[in-house]
């Protein structure tokens, strides 16, 4: 299989974003002794709630992170919206993306 240089490039910048991206978050953790993983694994229980208003509206919501997540979250200086944006009609694949260029 032969990969492009182009792609090759591609994965070495995402990568690196990656890497800035743990380096930053285990400084800003180091004051409250919480590793990268467990932070993350921590953040990952956050979700949104979808209310079903009157008139067949949808609002998506964010609750209040619990205190473990709230102190993650300060410590990295994030703020959460209160509310998300509707959603589009989905995620583009390859294939889909393809198939309308042409």
């Amino acid at each position: 299989m032969y990969v492009s240089e182009e792609r090759t490039r591609a994965r070495a910048l995402v990568v690196m974003l990656a890497y800035c991206i743990v380096r930053v978050l285990a400084q800003c953790w180091a004051k409250i002794d919480k590793a990268v993983e467990e932070g993350l694994r921590e953040l990952a229980q956050l979700c949104a709630m979808e209310v079903d208003l009157p008139g067949g509206s949808v609002l998506r919501e964010v609750p209040q992170p619990r205190a473990d997540s709230a102190e993650l979250l300060a410590a990295a200086e994030v703020q959460l919206p209160r509310l998300l944006p509707r959603p589009t009609d989905g995620v583009d694949t390859k294939r889909n993306l393809t198939s309308r260029r042409k």
